[in-house]
C-alpha cells in the first residue's frame, strides 16, 4: 500500500470523526426543540455546525480528488 493513500485514509477518517461529532451536538439541539427548550443561541449553534460539515465535506472532497 502506498504510503500516502494510508495517510489519506487516516485523515479521512478523523473528518469523519469530527463530522460525527458535531451530529451528536445537532441531535443535542434538536432534542432541545423538541422538550421545548430551544433557544436562540442554539440556532446560532446550529448553523455553526452546519457551516462546519459543509467545510469539512470540502476538504475531505479536495483531499479524495488532488492526492494521489
Amino acid at each position: 500500500e502506498h504510503p500516502r493513500s494510508r495517510e489519506l485514509e487516516l485523515e479521512i477518517m478523523r473528518l469523519r470523526n469530527e463530522i460525527n461529532k458535531i451530529g451528536l451536538n445537532v441531535n443535542q439541539i434538536v432534542k432541545n426543540n423538541n422538550s421545548h427548550l430551544y433557544k436562540e443561541e442554539d440556532k446560532n449553534q446550529l448553523k455553526a455546525y452546519l457551516e462546519e460539515i459543509a467545510v469539512l465535506q470540502r476538504t475531505i472532497v479536495t483531499k479524495i480528488t488532488t492526492d494521489d
